[in-house]
């Protein structure tokens, strides 16, 4: 997570690439530089890429993953955003798999994802009939996990037709 964190950081004009942040360093200033290059109308569609792809590693550490962090530094409707960029399959997959990473963790982490609309957008996703098996594979994987989180959720999910959704799926 450091070395992506170091990658992530090498270009903003305060931080050399020899320097390694520190791990209580990790959580907000990396996350905070990746949000910033998604964002930026500057950044190229590798570029997005990439950081979207860091941040979905770093959010897949198994101990202390930086999900509070992520979110409080504006992860969660920027990766919707991406989520419905269906003109980059890639960074579809990688910001499905963020959202996903998110909704593991704590019931209040997972209703932020379920307030800024990422159930609508993954039911939606859904159903389209051409999806690819990696978008599939990450958004079938949020809805477990948001529909595992709680009774509520799994009621609301439910109220978007989201289990019929997933079946017709399976049935292509």
């Amino acid at each position: 997570e450091q070395a992506a964190c170091t990658a992530s950081t090498a270009s903003t004009p305060s931080t050399s690439a020899t320097q390694v942040p520190m791990a209580e360093d990790i959580s907000n200033s990396c996350i905070e530089s990746i949000i910033q290059t998604i964002s930026s109308s500057e950044s190229g569609v590798d570029t997005r890429l990439n950081a979207t792809r860091r941040l979905r590693k770093l959010l897949s550490k198994r101990v202390n993953p930086p999900v509070s962090e992520a979110i409080q530094a504006g992860a969660v409707p920027l990766m919707i955003l991406q989520l419905q960029n269906v003109s980059n399959p890639k960074v579809q997959v990688e910001a499905a798999w963020v959202l996903t990473n998110i909704t593991s963790g704590t019931s209040s982490q997972t209703r932020v994802v379920l307030e800024h609309g990422a159930a609508q957008v993954f039911v939606k996703i859904l159903s389209a009939l051409d999806l690819s098996e990696k978008l599939r594979e990450q958004c079938v994987w949020a809805v477990g996990n948001i529909a595992g989180d709680s009774d509520d959720f799994r009621e609301f999910l439910i109220s978007l037709h989201a289990v019929q959704t997933i079946l017709l799926q399976f049935s292509v």
